[in-house]
């Protein structure tokens, strides 16, 4: 088929080419028997039509007594003891997990870092190399 063939339907009323997917012609005609049916008939004003969403009723899916049942969950406390090393804790007979265990010596860890490491990262001028500094050195000379 031919790039520019159109596809066409003949009006009956004023024989003129229309595209297929036309609902109706320039004259006013329509295609579709229903339409033309529902157009040629008066309008009835008695039926009575829906004009509200109807909505079923649907059944209560929450259950209260089973939510108050249940045992609320006590909130965690996220403080962290420096007074006690790992020893201090198996002694004492305390139960910990691996989580709670590794978040205290990361802490503990934090606490005894040097205060030289925090300087390096608020010193203005960056660490440069032999070579960079070379460099630097003939620019401003």
């Amino acid at each position: 088929m031919g790039r520019n063939k159109m596809i066409a339907k003949s009006c009956p009323k004023c024989e003129m080419q229309v595209a297929v997917a036309s609902k109706s012609c320039k004259c006013g005609h329509t295609f579709f028997a229903s339409r033309r049916a529902a157009d040629s008939l008066p309008a009835v004003e008695d039926t009575k039509r829906r004009t509200g969403r109807v909505r079923r009723s649907q059944p209560q899916f929450y259950d209260a007594q089973h939510y108050q049942k249940q045992k609320r969950k006590s909130p965690k406390k996220r403080s962290l003891s420096k007074n006690y090393g790992d020893e201090d804790y198996k002694i004492k007979g305390k139960i910990e997990s691996t989580t709670a265990r590794a978040r205290r010596r990361r802490a503990l860890r934090r606490a005894k870092r040097e205060p030289l490491q925090a300087d390096r990262t608020r010193d203005p001028t960056p660490q440069l190399r032999p070579s960079q500094l070379t460099r630097c050195k003939l620019i401003l000379s």
